[in-house]
Formats: C-alpha cells, sequence, structure tokens
C-alpha cells in the first residue's frame, strides 16, 4: 500500500472490506507520523483525522477508541503540525462515538483543557477544543452529559475552564464559550473560585462587537443575552454583579449604548439575586438610572 491512497480506497479496505486493519494501517504510517518532515508529517495526520470522521459511528470498539484517543492526546504536545488534525480526529471521537471508553472523559479535560494552551489556536480550532461542532443541540447535550462524568475533579476542573476561557475573544467563539459557562457553573460547587469565574465574564461586559463580514450568525444582541446569562448564572453572583452595574452606570467613558445595556443586566439581576446584594449600591444605581432617564439622547 503506498503512503497516501486515495481515500475511498482506504475507507473499503477498512470500513467495507475489512482487509485491512486498523494496527495494520498505524504500522504502515508509523515513519510518516513521526517523520522529520514537517510537510510528510502534517500529510499523515491529515490523512488520519479524514479517516476518523469517515468511520461510522459503532464502527470502533471502546478499546480502538481509546487508544485512538491516547495516541491523538499525545501528539498535541509533540507536534505543532499534528496538534490541529488530532484536535479534529478527538473532536470526532467524543462526539460520534458510540464506544466510548468508560471514564476516558477526564483524562481528557485534563488534558485537553488544564494542560493544552487553548488560546494558541485558531478560531475554528479552538471550536473544536472546546468539544463543540456546531451551534446545535445535540452538542449542547453532548457536552452536558459529559460534564456529569467530570464533576469528581471539582475545583481542578474549573480552574482548567477558566484558564481555557480566559482571553477568548473571537465573536464566533463567544457563543459556544458563554454556554458552557452556564453548564458549568450549575454543575460544580465553585465555592472560593465565585469571584474568578464572574471576573472572567465581567470582562466581556458591555459587549463590544462589530459584525463581520463573513455572513455568520453572531450579532450583538446574541452576544448581549449570553454574557447577561453568565453574569448571572449564580446567586453568589450578586454582589459583584451589581458592583459591575453601578461602576458601568457611573462611568463618563461608558457610551448611552452601554448605558443601557447595564440597565438590561440590572433588569436580569433583580429577578435573579437576593435583594440584599443591591443595598450597598442602591444609591449610585438609582443615580445613575436618572442621569440616563435625563439623558437627552434617550428621549
Amino acid at each position: 500500500m503506498t503512503p497516501f491512497e486515495n481515500q475511498s480506497d482506504l475507507f473499503q479496505q477498512l470500513v467495507v472490506e475489512r482487509r485491512l486493519s486498523l494496527s495494520e494501517f498505524f504500522e504502515s504510517r508509523r515513519p510518516l507520523f513521526f517523520s522529520d518532515s514537517d510537510i510528510v508529517k502534517e500529510n499523515a495526520f491529515s490523512e488520519l483525522g479524514d479517516l476518523i470522521c469517515s468511520f461510522p459511528k459503532d464502527f470502533l470498539s471502546e478499546q480502538q477508541v481509546e487508544l485512538l484517543l491516547n495516541f491523538l492526546l499525545q501528539q498535541l504536545d509533540a507536534s505543532i503540525v499534528a496538534a490541529p488534525y488530532c484536535i479534529r480526529g478527538i473532536n470526532h471521537l467524543v462526539l460520534h462515538s458510540s464506544n466510548f471508553p468508560h471514564g476516558f472523559e477526564i483524562p481528557l479535560f485534563q488534558i485537553m483543557f488544564r494542560d493544552g494552551n487553548v488560546q494558541s489556536w485558531d478560531p475554528e480550532k479552538r471550536l473544536l477544543q472546546y468539544i463543540y461542532e456546531k451551534f446545535n443541540k445535540y452538542s449542547m447535550l453532548k457536552f452536558s452529559s459529559t460534564i456529569l462524568d467530570v464533576v469528581p475533579l471539582g475545583l481542578d476542573f474549573v480552574s482548567a475552564f477558566i484558564k481555557t476561557i480566559s482571553g477568548e475573544q473571537h465573536p464566533k467563539c463567544l457563543p459556544m464559550v458563554f454556554r458552557m459557562f452556564v453548564i458549568v457553573a450549575h454543575s460544580f460547587s465553585i465555592g472560593p473560585l465565585v469571584e474568578d469565574m464572574f471576573e472572567i465574564m465581567s470582562w466581556y461586559f458591555p459587549i463590544e462587537f462589530k459584525q463581520s463580514s463573513s455572513g455568520a450568525p453572531i450579532t450583538q444582541e446574541l452576544l448581549e443575552r449570553g454574557c447577561i446569562k453568565c453574569l448571572t448564572a449564580l446567586p453568589e453572583f450578586g454582589p459583584f454583579c451589581y458592583l459591575l452595574i453601578e461602576e458601568k452606570m457611573t462611568d463618563e467613558e461608558c457610551s448611552i449604548e452601554q448605558k443601557h445595556e447595564a440597565c438590561a443586566l440590572l433588569a436580569e439581576a433583580v429577578m435573579v439575586f437576593r435583594p440584599d446584594d443591591i443595598v450597598n449600591h442602591l444609591e449610585p444605581i438609582l443615580g445613575g438610572l436618572r442621569a440616563i432617564g435625563l439623558n437627552p439622547k434617550c428621549l
């Protein structure tokens, strides 16, 4: 078999005819996976990623899925050129394998979220690194169920999650980050990391967004709603949230549109947080509301 056969030929031999085993395929590609040539290595891992994504859901056994995941995870740090294709393969195995190995969620999240440098990837690869493939309900349910398996990691996972999303700025990634944030906040007892969790979201508020020409369905309103849901995700966020609202309402450098966004956050906050949380901030917030209401631009 030549090093880079037609992808359909590989699929035919591996999946349809079963004339080629997965171990035989790996043995034939081993020199290419560990080649000193970046071009050869990149082509080999690109081929592997395409092949994995072509497998039917039930084609791989649990042991084979685990072996593939271990191999791909090892290459994340070992090779810059291989890493993007490894992420693609991992993403597909996580979302589309019927025989996902029991208990593998913990090492998977430890390596990809705790040890991985997510923000070094381009936006498309970060989408995969977040264990999402598209903006769809299936991916959200998959992430939600996987979270239950890593709950035993506790604060270690929360810390890794904060590290993972810290500094994310790409509009295409932010809706996913916001959704994941709410799931994590509701799934873990975050205790001493409450303020850290809130601060990682407060950095985005108020949303500053320029519509791209790419046609992506990302809007200012979508990002605002997502951010507000995060900032009000937990009752423990109350004191921090009202302080943030006070700061934005009294900040002379904030535009009237940004102050309106602070009002939208306030409207959501009073529905979620305890009345006591607003007491220390009530006077400046009321002053901010009066200033906004009397602003000629608002009339």
